[in-house]
């Protein structure tokens, strides 16, 4: 159902008045917003006008939630060419192509392979093909579901699901900066469902219905849930508002109701009250766990703060508590793409029949990234291969090298660690970081054959990998980026590493000078500015 202009604008002007009336309640106050999003929502402009909105995927407006402002159109093609290349290894093409993607917003297109799209849709479907299977295996798939998403970004997911599922009523809850996108963008796109913004009174789910309502006001909310899902927005939060949405959730997910979520981890040394491990989002303590896998989104960065993706169900009060503290070991390797190599220990968990070696080689996880001191790092690291693990046993210690700056040292146990047959991502991280530190030392590298054997493990990563070995790579960067992904405390100001600064100071200046002198052209008036902006 295509909306003409003047519809268009009757939703916007609906979106616009529910946000203003829900801020009002709050007196103005900022609802739930953490330092990581009040320094984004400060990099961008917020609320747009009518005009803007239309084509918000192209502006700073989407910063944070489905747009990488500033980047050049090749860098975007680019970027979407790797998306390709990693979607069709996991979801099937005639999937992709089932999608019609919204103009809404105005995407930027792009035709790679004979897959059209744009990237930040693109990067969303591969997390809606695995929510969808999750679906398959665990729901009732004759029954209409009750959808809750918590943080929604600009509505993709959203989107995917109402297109592929049998949805009986879809709520998004978050911040209003972000809710004032998502609830035009789905409004727009599913105009015959009637939509309704939760403010004030107690809020019954409604059949074929979409619901938008902040995060002061989700309690307000009446009814249960077959699906809840939050992707990669619990990594955001304080570690109190994640347990009060998981509170929630164990009181409203359905007796065969799933919970997915795809969230990271930060480093104990940079947290702002953000979860340092998974037992801080407290998974254990309110939910069964159905599976456990690394994100599935694709990320072609090399610790770009990895994600795991987990699957859960309610717990009754009889069963048994999963052990939160092997769980924070699996989640510590799947963060640094160890995942292919503890496939065995991770089953044995979900299974409840972990060994006596599974446990003590988890023990010596946990040692490992918990510990401080960097001879007992290594100390865990090295005992690891007495458990069977002499492939993640050196990786670890080449890791624990290189975070010290002692490049030259870590190559041994570098290709010790390929030797003894490491797989997958963290395999490709090994043959990246031999070959630049080989080429520090003066060792003459072979680019080709190192993008060949890359290329066989995951051909996604041809593109970045090239970059990598013809352009270099700042190992005293890639030196923060490892410290801060296996906890070894380094410099840092204000909380950053010295890399992270080199890394985000030249966007966060330009996102600055842009918004501040974009403000100035702009010609707000009091009627016509929203009121979260007077």
């Amino acid at each position: 159902m295509q909306l003409s202009i003047n519809e268009l604008y009757n939703v916007y002007l609906k979106t616009r008045n529910n946000i203003e009336a829900d801020i009002k309640t709050l007196d103005g106050r900022i609802d739930y917003v953490n330092p990581c999003w009040q320094n984004i929502l400060s990099m961008r402009r917020n609320f747009p006008e009518f005009s803007e909105i239309l084509y918000f995927l192209r502006s700073d407006f989407a910063f944070g939630i489905g747009n990488i402002f500033g980047s050049d159109i090749e860098s975007k093609r680019e970027s979407f060419e790797e998306q390709v290349i990693a979607a069709l290894r996991k979801v099937p093409t005639e999937f992709i192509k089932s999608f019609d993607e919204s103009l809404i917003g105005t995407p930027q297109f792009f035709n790679y392979h004979s897959i059209v799209g744009s990237t930040p849709f693109l990067n969303n479907l591969v997390g809606t093909d695995r929510i969808i299977k999750y679906c398959n295996e665990y729901l009732n798939s004759k029954k209409k579901i009750n959808v809750l998403e918590i943080g929604a970004g600009w509505g993709a997911v959203a989107y995917q699901l109402l297109k592929s599922l049998d949805i009986n009523s879809y709520t998004i809850c978050d911040i209003h900066e972000n809710l004032f996108i998502s609830s035009f963008f789905l409004q727009a796109n599913f105009a015959q469902k009637p939509s309704f913004f939760v403010i004030n009174d107690e809020f019954q789910i409604r059949d074929n219905s979409l619901v938008f309502c902040s995060p002061k006001k989700l309690k307000n909310i009446q009814g249960n849930y077959d699906l809840i899902i939050n992707m990669q927005s619990f990594q955001e939060m304080y570690i109190k508002n994640v347990r009060e949405y998981l509170e929630y959730a164990k009181e409203h997910l359905s007796d065969n109701g799933i919970l997915y979520s795809e969230n990271g981890i930060s480093s104990k040394f940079n947290t702002q009250g953000r979860a340092r491990n998974t037992t801080d989002y407290g998974y254990c303590d309110y939910f069964n766990i159905l599976n456990l896998e690394h994100g599935k989104r694709f990320c072609p960065h090399m610790f770009h703060g990895n994600k795991h993706e987990i699957v859960l169900s309610k717990r009754n009060e009889n069963q048994k508590k999963y052990n939160s503290r092997h769980l924070d070991a699996l989640c510590y390797l799947l963060n640094i793409r160890l995942d292919e190599d503890i496939k065995n220990t991770r089953d044995s968990y979900l299974n409840e029949t972990c060994s006596n070696n599974d446990i003590e080689f988890l023990k010596l996880v946990n040692d490992f990234f918990d510990q401080e001191d960097s001879n007992k790092k290594r100390i865990s690291a090295e005992q690891i291969s007495n458990y069977g693990y002499q492939q993640i046993s050196s990786f670890l210690v080449g890791q624990l090298l290189i975070a010290q700056g002692k490049y030259k040292q870590s190559l041994q146990h570098l290709n010790n660690s390929i030797k003894y047959g490491l797989h997958g991502f963290a395999k490709v991280n090994a043959l990246l970081f031999i070959a630049l530190i080989q080429k520090r030392e003066g060792i003459k590298v072979n680019n080709e054959e190192v993008i060949s054997e890359i290329n066989a493990v995951a051909p996604e990563m041809e593109i970045t990998a090239s970059k990598i070995l013809t352009q270099g790579y700042n190992l005293g960067m890639l030196s923060h980026r490892v410290a801060y992904a296996i906890n070894l405390k380094k410099l840092t100001i204000y909380g950053y590493s010295l890399g992270e600064i080199m890394r985000i100071a030249p966007k966060y200046i330009y996102l600055r000078l842009r918004k501040k002198i974009g403000n100035i052209m702009l010609d707000w008036t009091k009627d016509s500015t929203p009121y979260c902006l007077r």
